[in-house]
């Protein structure tokens, strides 16, 4: 269900339904999502995306709850992720997709320490990261997640750029794309994208990457660092 929860009309037209009035008794009594966050007053404001109703963020919560505990996944600020799935369209969307990859692949996060929307500073300026896996603190891995149709996706040169700076190699980047949305010529458009992203005349963008380049390859050199990205392009941008 899409419309908000608040909405006179909606919440008429969600108590008449049955499973979903049933679904939210579920979610409000869910000892693992109040300790993440969840609110009355989150759980009522709950809204659906392109495809997705409300009663299956409420089950996808709640396969996420349970995974992650039976994995002892420790988890801080999730709260952020509540907020989201209240927004509607491409916010609940994308963070649904967060909790639906994680649920998936908790093998991946087993006994790990998980940081949602934590804002990190570079040289080149501050950005939220979705996920930032601090399990290991000098060796953190930054998840970046996208539920797009079309790639490269808004901002993709800022961010990555800034993924870059922020990183000491490319095993610490990971930016997750929703296979579901089908992006057309996948590969093809973010191979352009990057080739773009690197092929500047800005001087200071110039020095930048030659900095990027040194630490991430031990050569000043942007095309040996073109040619390490795309080496590991599939460790780096996931299609899934």
């Amino acid at each position: 269900m899409r419309d908000r929860l608040d909405n006179p009309d909606a919440s008429n037209a969600l108590f008449r339904d049955t499973d979903a009035v049933n679904a939210l008794t579920r979610l409000r009594n869910n000892p693992i999502l109040r300790k993440l966050g969840l609110t009355d007053e989150i759980a009522s404001k709950l809204k659906g995306a392109e495809n997705l109703s409300f009663t299956q963020i409420i089950d996808n919560l709640e396969n996420f709850a349970r995974k992650t505990a039976d994995n002892n996944v420790e988890l801080k600020d999730f709260n952020k992720v509540l907020r989201q799935l209240t927004e509607g369209g491409g916010k609940s969307d994308g963070a649904n997709w967060v909790i639906t990859y994680i649920t998936k692949h908790i093998g991946e996060f087993k006994g790990r320490k998980l940081v949602f929307e934590e804002f990190n500073s570079t040289t080149l300026g501050g950005r939220f990261i979705d996920v930032t896996d601090e399990t290991i603190v000098r060796s953190k891995v930054f998840y970046e997640f996208k539920s797009v149709k079309t790639v490269p996706p808004k901002d993709f040169a800022e961010q990555f750029m800034k993924d870059l700076s922020n990183a000491d190699n490319l095993s610490q980047i990971k930016w997750i794309f929703n296979g579901r949305k089908n992006p057309v010529d996948f590969k093809k458009n973010m191979l352009d994208a990057i080739d773009g992203l690197l092929n500047t005349k800005d001087i200071n963008k110039i020095q930048h990457l030659e900095k990027i380049a040194e630490k991430m390859t031990g050569f000043k050199n942007i095309n040996m660092l073109r040619k390490k990205i795309k080496e590991n392009f599939e460790l780096t941008f996931e299609l899934k």
